[in-house]
């Protein structure tokens, strides 16, 4: 535990805004969710949603970097590396999620399963990204849930995982292809992101 807290006094401190890692799910081979018809891979809008957001988040004064800015396999082990090798403040892994019942819809955001310092503050950055995205893109909240996935234990710095909505439902699916959509998503991570960074800022 003291390890946690002396690691998270200079990000509770910070003078600047932090550096943010995105994480576009998937990649290469691994072409996450697919659906035949119409086509879509799941890695595509992943990118296409970090590179949105980046633009964005640069816009409102942020360093930003991505884990891949195009379409090539990274490891899950690589991902976390590159973020935590760059002294990271926080973390972002894009995805959009499936389902076999076509019904399930939504936005939903995960924290790492282990409740510690790190999972607390990340439950607040999801909390503000929920309701900034959710906000702009008028979709259903499916909640803020704990999972054991890699990409958030394995990080050093406040991390989410959003799942920005369901290709396997034919509603969501149409609003996914839209680029317009898309920029409403990357618009409400980023707004949700600097809310939590203001309201941290607000507390030294």
């Amino acid at each position: 535990m003291r390890y946690l807290f002396l690691f998270f006094i200079p990000y509770l401190v910070y003078s600047s805004k932090p550096l943010i890692y995105i994480d576009p799910g998937h990649g290469g081979l691994d072409l996450g969710a697919v659906i035949k018809k119409p086509r879509m891979e799941e890695k595509r809008y992943t990118l296409i949603t970090a590179h949105y957001t980046k633009r964005y988040l640069e816009k409102m004064g942020y360093r930003v970097s991505l884990t891949r800015s195009r379409d090539f396999f990274i490891s899950l082990r690589r991902r976390v590396d590159i973020a935590n090798r760059a002294r990271a403040g926080i973390f972002l892994s894009i995805h959009y999620n499936s389902c076999p019942n076509k019904k399930a819809s939504g936005i939903e955001i995960y924290c790492n399963k282990k409740i510690n310092r790190c999972s607390y503050i990340s439950k607040l950055l999801a909390k503000n990204i929920l309701n900034s995205l959710t906000s702009r893109t008028k979709a259903k909240s499916r909640g803020i849930r704990r999972a054991n996935y890699f990409v958030l234990k394995a990080t050093k710095m406040p991390a989410v995982l959003i799942e920005s909505g369901f290709l396997t439902n034919p509603s969501e699916r149409n609003l996914i292809r839209q680029r317009e959509y898309l920029q409403k998503i990357a618009r409400g991570i980023s707004e949700g992101v600097d809310k939590f960074v203001k309201s941290r800022n607000s507390k030294k």
